[in-house]
């Protein structure tokens, strides 16, 4: 037994080794495969990590190019969640507002905070409004720094909802305070020129520049210092916001500077950044330091012939140099000031010589002469017989060669005599500010006269005339005025001269109840050619736009460039949306063309915004607000184009120009045909007419009615097309009823204006006489008074052809115009058809009744025919066969229909109406 057992004993060690080993094989292996697994992580966390990295990377990189984009463009973005409060900014609109982010607490009311007083309730009205839905959040308002300073912001936001309840709003903010100061600047300036030009006081004329400065920049206080001809001193002249004790001791530096204090800077620039630090205002520390004052800068003000007159003088409570922009306010209140004194020592010096004048009969400077009765001189000075060219021996005893006008309107040239020897009668000195004289050799020179009565007792002996040579006033006048409302680049008409006359545009045709069209255009990629080429090129870039502008446009029509890259040009007689869009594609195709300017080639087209008015009962601002409104448009769409103000007007423009652009295509390819309308007299209903009436069934849009597209064929010229087409069509229709024994009476056509004008309308009918047989006198020609009168030789040129060929002539539309009853006599109208706006007020308007019952006592006093349009009842039919009206035609007898309709009427040559068959008709046919 113990034999038998070893070998089973061995096979089991044997056994247990070997599992052994497997095992350790095994272990091995998990632990391989562990080791591959943690190092597969490894590598699989550390690509992740350096992925990570780099998406981090890319969007930081992203993040600070929008950042970086931001500011130079002056555009933050902000995002408010309106039902939590919760308004977060950009990094640039912290920037704009001048706060830290960690200082502004991120709420509605923290934004409403920085908004100036007096626009923060228009903001809040803009904010609610977008909430209501009325309209997307668009307002400029400006705001408060926490410096003091102020900025001008435009906004934008739009707003989203969720299941109808606003949840947030996203939007923009652009710092506009440059481009807003701009405007503001030119717009002073223009006030103040114009306040110069008026003559106000001197005064008053140096509170203003000095009030419109500190508007400027509400940072910085304003002083002008006026020379003191007598002490040679500097003083005082306004300082509208500086204390009362800075002023006075101000004037007493300049009057008595203190032992060792510099003496105050006269004929010179100066900028001194800190007064603290500066010799001239150690004196005077303790009040700049009590009134806020930390740096002064001063522009001397001299005259023309370099004379100082003052000192323009800018206070800032900040220290620091002037900035680019403030040394523009600084050199603008300079020479404003400048011109105001100028022009006040002009009117002081032409106040003293008038007065000098008046009482000195020899004075050396005015020119001096008297009058008799009879306008024959008595005596002259000197002066005045120089300023007129002659000797004074050669003028006394003889009448005044000094009243003749030069004036080629001036019908009566002895007026200025009448008026000079008018004192005599009236007994008061008179003052012409504005007269023109004749010299000895026939020039012209404008002059200033006073003429005062000479009196013995009670009796007026004759005249004194002083007189003086305005032409440097003129000149100066004229330069002023030219400075206030005209362009210096190019020109044209400024702004505020541009908005005068618009003004008095809609005054005059609110007059003549007529409308008028205006454009605003702005030039594309110009801000790109000043970057680029630089401002030279892009100045005369502009002028060249005002040049073909000027060449495009009448004589009638304004342009006016209203700043920087605007134009806007106004056009009088635009009698409907194509006339306004006409000129409007003109405008874009012209200034779309290459342009060459100083060796650049330069493609620089434009936008146009236009605003047709059909009626003047609009007011300047919201006039021009629309026109804001059309040029926003028409960038929208796509540069170098136009746009009106609304989108409905927009569309009828580009309708009618492709309707007009199809019209001769309409014509030759069949897509015209003509509808048929009975004439019905009145007491048989037989049929005496019918009218052709024109109807183009389009390929796109369907049948169109002859009111889409008649008037475009007349303003474009191409009516002889379309009335061509229609003579010949209704004639070889007639000539078919004829041939067949359809009782049609005759087919009457309407007549264009242009065709009378043209000249060739007999010649046409002849034509389609011939070529379709139909004889003449089965045609009625439909004209308006119109064509009547206002081509009065052409018409009866023509007439004496057709009613010599048996044609009869209708005139459309009767009452509606101004037709001279002579002239109706002598016309050769065989008819008359009372318009359909009288006939259908007959039932409830007794006004029209009057009118009706007087049109038809003239056609019966002038032995023609009536026939009444637009008859839709049987009561109207009744009472106009009341009233003596022979014949009626509208949709009581029957609707305009098809020519294979109406052959059933005219089989039986009579229409009744209410029958059976004219209302299953009625029912078929629409009008």
């Amino acid at each position: 037994m113990v034999t038998a057992a070893e070998p089973a004993v061995s096979w089991s060690a044997s056994v247990g080794a070997g599992t052994a080993g497997t095992l350790a094989l095994l272990a091995a292996v998990a632990a391989g495969a562990a080791w591959r697994e943690r190092r597969l992580r490894h590598d699989i966390a550390a690509q992740a990590q350096a992925a990570h990295a780099g998406l981090e990377d890319r969007l930081a990189r992203s993040e600070r190019l929008v950042e970086e984009t931001q500011q130079l463009g002056h555009l933050g973005t902000w995002e408010w969640d309106a039902e939590n409060d919760r308004l977060e900014w950009s990094a640039e609109v912290y920037r704009i507002f001048g706060v830290p982010p960690e200082s502004f607490p991120g709420t509605y009311k923290g934004f409403l905070d920085f908004v100036h007083p007096e626009d923060r309730t228009r903001v809040e009205h803009a904010v609610r409004a977008a909430i209501a839905g009325i309209r997307d959040y668009d307002c400029e308002h400006r705001i408060l720094l926490p410096d003091g300073q102020v900025r001008y912001l435009h906004e934008r936001a739009t707003l989203t909802r969720k299941h109808g309840r606003p949840v947030s709003m996203t939007g923009t903010v652009r710092d506009v305070t440059e481009t807003r100061r701009a405007w503001m600047l030119q717009e002073s300036r223009i006030r103040i020129m114009e306040l110069i030009a008026d003559g106000a006081p001197v005064q008053e004329a140096l509170d203003a520049i000095a009030a419109s400065i500190e508007a400027l920049d509400q940072s910085l206080m304003c002083s002008i210092m006026l020379m003191d001809n007598a002490t040679h001193r500097l003083r005082v002249g306004t300082a509208p916001s500086l204390p009362d004790r800075l002023v006075e001791a101000i004037d007493r530096l300049t009057d008595e500077p203190p032992n060792g204090a510099a003496p105050y800077p006269i004929g010179e620039s100066l900028v001194v950044a800190d007064v603290l630090y500066h010799p001239y205002w150690q004196s005077l520390a303790g009040i700049t330091e009590e009134t806020g004052v930390r740096a002064f800068w001063s522009e001397p003000i001299r005259d023309a012939g370099g004379d100082i007159l003052g000192a323009f003088d800018i206070y800032s409570r900040t220290p620091g140099k002037p900035d680019a922009e403030q040394l523009i306010y600084i050199a603008q209140g300079a020479a404003l000031v400048a011109v105001a004194l100028q022009q006040a020592r002009d009117r002081a010096a032409r106040i003293a010589a008038e007065e000098r004048a008046r009482l000195l009969l020899e004075s050396t400077g005015e020119g001096v002469f008297g009058l008799d009765p009879e306008g024959v001189t008595t005596f002259i000075n000197p002066t005045g017989a120089r300023l007129l060219g002659y000797d004074p021996n050669d003028l006394v005893g003889k009448p005044c060669p000094a009243v003749t006008h030069d004036d080629p309107e001036e019908g009566d040239r002895d007026a200025t005599a009448c008026r000079m020897l008018s004192v005599m009668h009236t007994g008061k000195d008179i003052v012409v500010s504005d007269e023109v004289l004749q010299r000895r050799d026939g020039t012209a020179f404008p002059v200033e006269y006073r003429a005062t009565p000479i009196r013995v007792g009670d009796s007026a002996m004759g005249v004194v005339v002083t007189f003086h040579d305005i032409t440097e006033r003129k000149r100066s006048e004229e330069q002023i005025l030219r400075l206030a409302y005209y362009d210096s680049l190019t020109g044209l008409p400024n702004r505020a001269l541009f908005k005068s006359q618009l003004a008095k545009r809609l005054t005059s045709v609110r007059r003549a109840d007529k409308g008028f069209a205006l454009h605003f255009l702005d030039l594309d990629r110009f801000k790109e050619v000043n970057d680029t080429l630089g401002h030279p090129v892009g100045d005369l870039l502009l002028k060249e736009v005002a040049q073909r502008l000027s060449a495009l446009v009448r004589g009638m029509d304004t342009i006016a460039r209203f700043g920087g890259d605007e134009f806007a040009v106004i056009q009088p007689d635009a009698q409907s949306i194509s006339d306004a869009a006409t000129l409007a594609a003109k405008i874009v195709e012209h200034l779309a063309r290459p342009y060459s300017i100083d060796g650049h080639a330069i493609n620089c087209g434009a936008s146009v915004g236009v605003v047709f008015v059909p009626k003047p009962d609009i007011d300047l601002e919201t006039l021009l607000g629309r026109a804001d409104v059309a040029l926003y448009k028409a960038k929208n769409n796509g540069r170098g184009s136009y746009a009106f103000h609304t989108d409905a007007m927009t569309r009828q423009v580009r309708r009618d120009a492709a309707l007009t652009d199809r019209i001769d295509k309409a014509v030759r390819s069949g897509e015209l045909f003509l509808h048929y309308q009975p004439q019905v007299e009145l007491a048989s209903g037989r049929i005496t007419a019918v009218e052709a009436l024109v109807r183009w069934q389009h390929p796109v849009e369907g049948l169109l009615p002859p009111g889409d597209f008649v008037h475009l064929a007349e303003r474009r010229g191409l009516f002889h097309i379309l009335g061509s087409w229609v003579l010949s069509t209704a004639a070889r229709e007639a000539q078919g009823w004829h041939d067949r024994g359809l009782a049609f009476g005759r087919v009457s056509i309407n007549v264009s204006p242009q065709q009378v004008r043209a000249g060739c309308l007999a010649d046409d009918v002849l034509a389609t006489a011939q070529e379709t047989g139909l004889d003449p006198a089965r045609l009625e020609l439909e004209l308006t008074e119109t064509a009547m009168m206002e081509y009065g030789e052409h018409y009866r040129t023509q007439i004496a052809v057709l009613r010599d060929l048996g044609v009869r002539l209708v005139l459309d539309d009767f009452g509606t115009g101004f037709s001279s009853l002579t002239y109706l006599r002598r016309s050769a109208v065989s008819t008359l058809k009372i318009d359909r706006q009288f006939v259908r007020e007959l039932d409830d308007n007794p006004e029209a009744v009057e009118t009706v019952q007087a049109l038809l006592a003239v056609a019966h006093a002038l032995k023609l025919d009536t026939v009444a349009e637009g008859v839709e009842t049987r009561k109207q039919a009744e009472r106009l066969a009341a009233m003596g009206c022979r014949c009626g035609q509208g949709i009581w007898f029957a609707p305009p229909m098809e020519a294979k309709a109406i052959e059933r009427h005219l089989a039986a040559g009579f229409i009744r109406p209410g029958s059976e068959a004219a209302e299953s008709d009625n029912d078929r046919l629409p009008t």
